[in-house]
């Protein structure tokens, strides 16, 4: 999530308070007699353990979320507007987008304050104009449909401001799949598991000319 740029300078500390830990649980352990021999298998077998729910999550992670960016690869090379309704957030970065490419937004269901363009006149200290610090929907940040030549869009439920676009027209150029975290339970949302490739439920996401 973007906020996770305020945590990550906390990252180190807790890497650093469960090397502690772990030292001090060894310490603990050892100074136990009839537990001394199992000090170290006890922390190795910790280590192990971590390392496997590590591993399982960033697999996870990759195999059920990494849709947009091979969506956005797959943009062709030259200028054109692209677009994006609900999907907004997940926009990875303007690298994605070919040379002269510019992201526009379509109005969906949220409804608070999306970003704005960089403007060299404000730089980054500066207020454009159409700016509110009450998180209020801005009706300037949108487009009409028609100004988009490209669409990125997660399908899902369709709504009068979400609809399925290759109902309304549009051709399906790319999709990947994108794990559908509330349609899958617990533990398969959140580790991959060997053998249970069949509890993860996806849906497209996709891009539309």
């Amino acid at each position: 999530h973007k906020e996770e740029r305020f945590m990550f300078p906390a990252y180190p500390l807790v890497a650093l308070a469960a090397a502690v830990s772990l030292d001090a649980l060894h310490a603990v352990v050892a100074a136990i007699r009839p537990l001394r021999k199992l000090a170290r298998p006890l922390v190795t077998l910790l280590l192990v353990v971590f390392v496997a729910l590590s591993a399982s999550r960033t697999a996870l992670l990759v195999n059920g979320y990494h849709a947009p960016l091979d969506v956005y690869a797959k943009l062709p090379a030259g200028p054109s507007p692209v677009c994006v309704g609900k999907e907004w957030h997940r926009f990875p970065t303007s690298f994605f987008l070919p040379s002269g490419s510019t992201l526009q937004n379509l109005r969906s269901e949220f409804r608070g304050q999306l970003p704005a363009k960089y403007t060299a006149q404000h730089g980054t200290s500066g207020a454009p104009p159409h700016f509110n610090d009450m998180n209020r929907e801005e009706i300037s940040r949108y487009v009409g449909m028609g100004a988009c030549d490209y669409v990125v869009d997660l399908e899902a439920t369709p709504t009068e401001l979400e609809p399925r676009f290759d109902e309304q027209g549009w051709t399906k150029v790319f999709c990947a799949p994108f794990l559908n975290a509330a349609a899958t339970k617990l533990p398969d949302r959140a580790l991959l598991l060997p053998g249970r490739g069949k509890h993860l439920v996806f849906s497209n996401y996709c891009l539309y000319k």
